[in-house]
């Protein structure tokens, strides 16, 4: 009986210690277990933190893109007011707005008004109905196969634009202003 007991001992003991392994082995797991939950809530935090950094940079580049398009705009208003304000000391050298506009390389068009434009003349019945035919839009002929078609250039119909025909095929074109009656191309 002493030998069984001993042997039964042997065994209680080897099974202690496959236990004991055992139970290390799972109390590490256990641990690396909770170091990756905490190493999951790390980098859950890092991106929460990531995502937070990365809004307040768009928030401000977005603040700094509009700062920017204003200044620019800011910037063309004043560029258009000095080319404008340089068109109109050239006009009051006594040239007109076509040679401004060759001078500049810019369309008669787009060349600044003066505001003190001649008065316009009182029309008698037939030249008013005359030039409201040509606000329509018209075309005259000149002479033989030459035509000139006058259509309005300006929503206050103070501008005719007028296009030159010879034999059917398209000469020129140029603009009138009613008030000042000067043509430019």
């Amino acid at each position: 009986m002493a030998r069984k007991s001993t042997k039964a001992a042997e065994a209680r003991e080897r099974a202690r210690e496959r236990a004991n392994r055992f139970l290390e082995r799972e109390q590490e797991l256990l641990r690396i277990a909770e170091r990756f939950e905490e190493a999951q809530l790390e980098v859950e935090g890092v991106d929460a933190a990531t995502e937070a950094k990365v809004a307040k940079i768009r928030e401000q580049a977005e603040a700094r893109i509009a700062e920017a398009r204003e200044q620019a705009e800011k910037d063309a208003a004043e560029a258009r007011r000095r080319s404008e304000e340089l068109q109109r000391e050239m006009l009051a050298l006594g040239i007109n707005r076509r040679e401004v506009g060759e001078r500049l390389g810019i369309s008669t068009r787009s060349v600044v008004r003066t505001e003190g434009k001649k008065p316009v003349k009182k029309l008698s019945d037939e030249e008013a109905e005359a030039a409201a035919l040509v606000r329509e839009g018209v075309m005259i002929q000149l002479d033989g196969d030459v035509h000139r078609q006058l259509s309005p250039a300006s929503a206050d119909g103070t501008e005719l634009h007028g296009m030159l025909y010879q034999d059917g095929e398209e000469q020129g074109e140029a603009t009138v202003d009613l008030a000042t009656a000067e043509w430019s191309r």
